[in-house]
């Protein structure tokens, strides 16, 4: 397990109630990361292997309870999901009581399937997401109020500006990547994708553009991890587009390194 890593000059861990905290949810493990306007100051990140979704919630509620410092009380907390399902419903058609039939629409799931449910004012829309069985029950257990989040929202409401026609940007989950296509004004397309191989990421992100009758050379990608074993990732789609951007998400999405 690794270390709690803490900007000394700033945190100070009896004022936890100062301090937001953001968690991070994925298939690979679990991350906190505490922030103290709008800046890091304590980050601490553990790897699983968790061999089925069911299993996240038990090993969630296991690692909670393992950690002293998520005992505390925070100001503001956020649990970010990396839930692959997920749907984008505009505003004007969203209705509450129908968000368990779309979602079983879309992904067949049944009817005890939780679901939570986003806003994204900038492009006036809600996000429907899955969460993984007894994940909510272990949040109001263990941490109590909070927000639950999925990735997509904090990407979607902090779109970069892009100089050219079209932008791309990828964020990567343990066996699968989000995909977003967008323009200045509008989102195309919001999806996530299996992957085995950086070439399947090459191959899903072509394969996008060329159903919307875009060339690369008409879009700038963005790739919202930078962790060593994306690199690889990154080779392979350079021949395709110029340049590579990072999107710094940090603040928002929870830790993505050990280190702050």
């Amino acid at each position: 397990m690794h270390k709690l890593a803490t900007d000394t000059s700033l945190f100070d861990i009896e004022k936890t109630y100062e301090y937001i905290l953001s968690i991070r949810v994925r298939p690979d493990g679990f991350s906190f990361l505490i922030l103290s306007n709008n800046q890091p100051v304590a980050s601490k990140t553990i790897q699983q292997k968790i061999s089925s979704s069911r299993l996240i919630s038990r090993h969630f509620a296991e690692w909670i309870e393992s950690e002293d410092i998520l005992q505390k009380p925070f100001r503001k907390t956020s649990i970010i999901v990396f839930a692959e399902g997920f749907s984008l419903v505009p505003e004007e058609y969203f209705e509450e009581t129908l968000k368990t039939e779309i979602t079983n629409l879309l992904y067949n799931e049944n009817e005890q399937t939780e679901i939570a449910v986003n806003s994204v004012s900038k492009f006036k829309t809600r996000l429907l997401f899955t969460l993984p069985e007894g994940l909510n029950k272990v949040i109001q257990d263990k941490i109590g109020e909070c927000e639950i989040i999925h990735p997509i929202k904090t990407i979607l409401n902090h779109i970069p500006e892009i100089k050219k026609e079209y932008g791309i940007i990828l964020l990567f989950n343990k066996n699968s990547f989000f995909t977003i296509l967008f323009t200045p004004s509008k989102i195309l397309l919001a999806n996530s994708f299996k992957m085995a191989h950086e070439t399947d990421v090459v191959f899903y992100v072509l394969s996008i553009l060329k159903q919307h009758n875009i060339k690369p050379a008409e879009t700038e990608l963005f790739i919202t991890e930078t962790e060593e074993k994306y690199l690889e990732t990154e080779k392979a789609l350079l021949p395709y587009f110029s340049t590579i951007q990072n999107l710094q998400l940090v603040s928002f999405l929870g830790v993505k390194k050990e280190n702050i």
